[in-house]
């Protein structure tokens, strides 16, 4: 399923779809032969919470096109659903560092300086960020993901 990350400023200027209004980008999408689905907005918690329930719907179509495809034998092109992801630069941060707001921000939000001391500062901030997504709990000694989050993932039919 095609996921949009429509973060609208990059380190220059905006990007492209991001300069296009809501109903053409739609309307767009839609010609492509997609059902999209607008995720929007700066609040990290009501954030996750709208793409989870909108990952669900959309696995649920995905899923019952599948069915109907299986079921009747018919070839048809279905409308697959797809997502646009928009949210404020920075939104996923780590805690205590500002998002970046300005139409001309940079992308990187963890900010180093040239004196080293700074630099031990910025990298333990990244550290401590990365560790609070408790890799330990999602991957085994070797690197590979554990095998609960492994069923997780979609199975391809005919594979």
């Amino acid at each position: 399923m095609p996921i949009l990350n429509l973060n609208g400023y990059k380190i220059a200027n905006p990007t492209i779809l991001s300069r296009i209004s809501h109903e053409e980008l739609e309307a767009l999408f839609r010609g492509y032969g997609y059902t999209p689905y607008f995720v929007e907005g700066d609040d990290p918690d009501t954030m996750h919470q709208t793409m989870a329930a909108t990952l669900n719907t959309a696995i649920g179509e995905i899923r019952a096109i599948q069915k109907s495809a299986r079921s009747s034998g018919k070839a048809e092109r279905p409308r697959w659903p797809m997502i646009v992801l928009a949210f404020a630069q920075g939104l996923d941060r780590p805690e205590g560092d500002q998002p970046a707001t300005r139409p001309r921000a940079p992308g990187v939000h963890i900010r180093c300086r040239f004196r080293m001391c700074v630099k031990i500062q910025a990298f333990e901030l990244l550290q401590d960020w990365m560790k609070s997504y408790k890799p330990e709990e999602l991957f085994d000694a070797n690197g590979v993901l554990v095998p609960e989050l492994q069923e997780l993932a979609p199975r391809v039919v005919g594979a």
